[in-house]
């Protein structure tokens, strides 16, 4: 999460993150991330993406690490033809539901 975050400054994108407790939350503000959602409660989640976005703001990429509802959750954000790169290593979709779900989604599963 941390490199992403550096090579997201680097490329110039805007950077929504997630955190589960609050100290973790803190230290993202620290780093100057203004964007964070709860990674606990997945309805908070969702409701809370939406606060930053908007109706109908999207994002172009998803670094995902969220295990199960978090994954159609985090579709719903993702622009068309958007790129959702899967680091999770639990509860992660196969390229075939990715398809199923959103074939114009460029999906990637990546072993760290």
């Amino acid at each position: 999460g941390l490199s992403a975050i550096q090579f997201a400054r680097r490329v110039g994108a805007r950077i929504y993150a997630t955190a589960g407790r609050p100290e973790k939350q803190a230290y993202l503000r620290e780093l100057g991330v203004t964007n964070i959602a709860t990674s606990r409660d997945p309805e908070l989640f969702k409701q809370g993406m939406r606060e930053m976005l908007g109706d109908e703001g999207r994002v172009d990429v998803v670094l995902n690490s969220l295990a199960d509802e978090y994954i159609p959750y985090s579709l719903e954000l993702l622009r068309q033809g958007g790129r959702f790169m899967e680091i999770g290593k639990r509860g992660i979709w196969t390229t075939e539901e990715m398809h199923a779900a959103r074939s114009d989604v460029k999906y990637e599963a990546i072993a760290l």
